[in-house]
């Protein structure tokens, strides 16, 4: 080819080759931010639970005071 269909070439190869490490990147991204919501996810369900569990405890003490009276 003549120099100037190379360099053609060779910038579409450049250009080409940085859009597929962008989507890599983005693809990694992605599945980092999944991971990240999966635990927050996880972490707000235990406070749920912890929560539930508190509020349990607190109504068992409260008919315990109030039976005793």
């Amino acid at each position: 080819g003549t120099p100037e269909q190379i360099k053609k070439r060779t910038y579409q190869r450049k250009y080409q080759s940085e859009i597929k490490r962008g989507i890599v990147e983005l693809e990694k991204a992605e599945a980092d931010c999944l991971q990240e919501l999966n635990k927050i996810r996880m972490e707000r369900k235990k406070l749920i639970d912890d929560l539930d569990i508190a509020g349990k405890q607190a109504e068992k003490i409260l008919k315990e005071r109030m039976g005793k009276k």
